[in-house]
């Protein structure tokens, strides 16, 4: 029994160190910085989108090796947030919107799939990306990327091959591991 005890509390302490661990690790991968510390396309791409009073938040977020600025800020009193790279690409917007803001068939799919939750905030985001098309093996495929380098998905198409998301002409509403981010 004693035995057992102390291997479940040497379990117990790798589990919360490595807890510990992931969570520094989180926060060295994000830094609130000010507006002056922005690189300076990105600090021209923002200022023009929200006055420098608006802002509530900057944050540098480095994944990967791939920085990401997320700003935070109010237009006439509306909660907004946009991403921005360091050489001034918009890559994502966010503008909070009231409930009855949302489409019907959004509404209706949200409550289909989850029965008895309520709403609590909803926005509207835009995610800006190029959907570029190559060839491989002589195959066409239609390639979505953004403007720090990661790919959103991939589709067959052009040649009649099956689409993402798509057999036989049918929407599946299936999403690739890469589309669930």
């Amino acid at each position: 029994m004693n035995l057992r005890f102390n291997s479940l509390a040497a379990l117990s302490l790798v589990c919360i160190a490595g807890l510990g661990i992931a969570a520094a690790a989180r926060m060295d991968n994000e830094t609130e910085i000010k507006l002056a510390d922005l690189p300076e396309a990105a600090r021209a791409v923002v200022t023009k989108a929200a006055p420098a009073s608006s802002i509530k938040k900057i944050v540098k977020e480095t994944d990967e090796g791939v920085t990401v600025y997320e700003i935070e800020f109010t237009d006439a009193g509306v909660e907004c947030s946009m991403d921005v790279s360091p050489t001034g690409d918009v890559l994502a917007t966010e503008r909070s919107v009231g409930q009855d803001k949302l489409p019907a068939p959004a509404v209706a799919a949200l409550k289909l799939e989850f029965p008895g939750a309520t709403m609590k905030d909803a926005n509207i985001v835009v995610k800006t990306f190029y959907e570029v098309t190559v060839v491989i093996d002589g195959k066409m495929r239609e390639v979505k990327v953004d403007a720090v380098g990661n790919i959103e998905n991939e589709s067959a198409g052009k040649d009649g091959d099956e689409k993402d998301g798509e057999k036989d002409g049918e929407q599946t509403g299936k999403k690739k591991d890469s589309d669930k981010k």
